[in-house]
């Protein structure tokens, strides 16, 4: 703000793939919970087949309460409302979702000047988004915003 007069300029913001980087698939089936006296087991929901990478959660996290950048999660898999579910459970701060394919979110980088970087784990995407793109390894979880 300068002078009184609001910006209407756009703040940056970052994509996160959320496939191996946020969570991974897990192999292991949830496990049901018990039957306490006459109360119904409770549903089995997808939410376990998901783990979710602390490391990563909280950098994301760290990100978004120290700087004014917006977290966009992007997703290759059609599971929208079993990843909302997760996203939910681990309490990650983030302002939309999207089911996306690498080459379809490459060439919209294009037309998206507020994207300042891309976090992907998959080394055969290194290429993919160009200067934006950049390969999270498991070393560099924690510095996910820092690079």
């Amino acid at each position: 703000m300068r002078g009184g007069e609001l910006s209407n300029r756009v703040g940056p913001s970052i994509v996160v793939i959320f496939e191996d980087l946020i969570a991974k698939r897990s192999e292991v089936a949830p496990e049901r919970p018990r039957k306490i006296l006459s109360w119904p087991r409770a549903d089995k929901t997808s939410t376990g087949t998901w783990a979710t990478d602390q490391t990563v959660v909280g950098a994301l996290n760290r990100l978004a309460y120290e700087t004014d950048v917006q977290i966009e999660i992007a997703t290759f898999v059609d599971e929208l409302g079993t990843i909302t579910e997760v996203l939910d459970d681990a309490r990650v701060m983030y302002s939309s979702l999207a089911i996306t394919h690498p080459s379809h979110l490459a060439r919209s980088l294009a037309y998206a000047p507020h994207i300042s970087a891309v976090y992907h784990p998959h080394p055969e995407h290194a290429l993919t988004y160009g200067p934006r793109g950049r390969l999270v390894t498991p070393a560099k979880r924690s510095m996910i915003g820092r690079f």
